[in-house]
């Protein structure tokens, strides 16, 4: 979507312009159940806040919106809400609650969320392993690596650049530990 892009890239006036537009053209938002417009809301203001470098408010915003939708859809959890809060508390610099996060979005095995999840995949399996790794937990960092550069041994020649840190620290670890 247009407006969350423009917002988590730090543009406002064109994220919330974008949204009005949307909204105009499109009756969903206006059809759906109140805790469904709350998340809605909560998650682009949470969008706005990231993409302007407000961290702890985009964690705020994400967990509001979190639980306006579990309110609607109880105990389903909604994946893209759990990814956005890994990133935001990462970006806030609160490593264990995006750890959490992060292995929490890998769990989401949903069909309806396959094409949102698999985007996310190798960015979560690199952000943990470094995660894991600066805070000195080398046998998960190992395994988070090791699946990162599994999945994209195959990746197109530009992306190769990332394996390829991965797999040398990898290396390093298996070394450090004998």
């Amino acid at each position: 979507d247009r407006a969350f892009l423009f917002a988590l890239a730090g543009r406002p006036d064109e994220a919330r312009r974008w949204l009005a537009a949307d909204r105009r053209a499109d009756n969903e938002y206006a059809s759906s159940p109140a805790p469904i417009r709350a998340a809605e809301d909560a998650w682009f203001e949470a969008s706005l806040a990231y993409g302007e470098g407000r961290f702890n408010q985009a964690v705020s915003g994400l967990k509001q919106a979190e639980q306006e939708f579990d309110s609607f859809y109880p105990g389903l959890g909604e994946p893209e809400i759990s990814w956005a809060l890994a990133r935001a508390f990462d970006r806030a610099g609160v490593a264990d609650s995006a750890i959490a996060r992060f292995e929490l979005s890998l769990d989401y095995g949903n069909a309806f969320d396959l094409w949102s999840t698999t985007r996310q995949i190798s960015t979560t399996l690199q952000r943990l392993a470094q995660l894991y790794d600066e805070q000195g937990d080398l046998e998960r960092a190992a395994g988070y690596y090791g699946r990162f550069i599994e999945l994209w041994t195959d990746a197109d020649p530009d992306l190769q650049p990332r394996v390829e840190a991965a797999r040398v620290r990898l290396e390093e670890i298996v070394r450090e530990r004998g």
